[in-house]
């Protein structure tokens, strides 16, 4: 009897057979996800997942320019949820990115994922820019979320320019 559960002594069609009925382990691929650490307008830095259409744009960017892909989204500001999402809404506001990262795996739970509404650093100077960029970030929210992202930008984005002002740049 020990001699039939043998496979070394089964044909090599009934061992084929045996290797299509057993279960397989299913294979993961792992996927390049890319993080972002963003400033609040208190000062605590939290890690955010960027959602998939930014993710695609980002990928792109990479492969034109390897070495410096992390210098497009560095410096700039983000809506960000602040809050767990309930009936598809949470509170968001923004803040300023710090640093840039491609991850294997998840490090905080998913619902930290960003918003798609950015602005790069470059188009970070002056008052006037200042109400367009506050009408952009905020366009399509809350009230209480429109009023929160107008607060925090200010708080977000005041002290680079009194540091200008300071040097006569402003």
């Amino acid at each position: 009897m020990a001699f039939e559960n043998d496979p070394r002594t089964w044909s090599f069609a009934k061992r084929a057979l045996a290797e299509l009925k057993k279960p397989r382990k299913r294979q993961t691929k792992k996927f390049w996800r890319c993080w972002v650490q963003v400033q609040l307008a208190d000062g605590e830095l939290r890690w955010y997942q960027l959602p998939k259409d930014l993710q695609a744009a980002i990928k792109a960017e990479r492969k034109l320019h390897p070495q410096t892909w992390q210098n497009f989204l560095q410096g700039a500001v983000i809506n960000v949820p602040i809050g767990e999402y309930h009936d598809g809404k949470a509170p968001i506001t923004c803040g300023l990115i710090c640093q840039v990262k491609m991850r294997h795996h998840q490090k905080v739970p998913s619902h930290d994922v960003t918003r798609s509404q950015f602005v790069q650093p470059t188009y970070l100077c002056g008052w006037p820019r200042y109400h367009q960029l506050a009408n952009y970030l905020k366009h399509d929210f809350s009230p209480e979320n429109q009023y929160q992202i107008k607060h925090d930008l200010h708080r977000v984005l005041k002290p680079k320019w009194w540091l200008k002002r300071k040097l006569g740049g402003i």
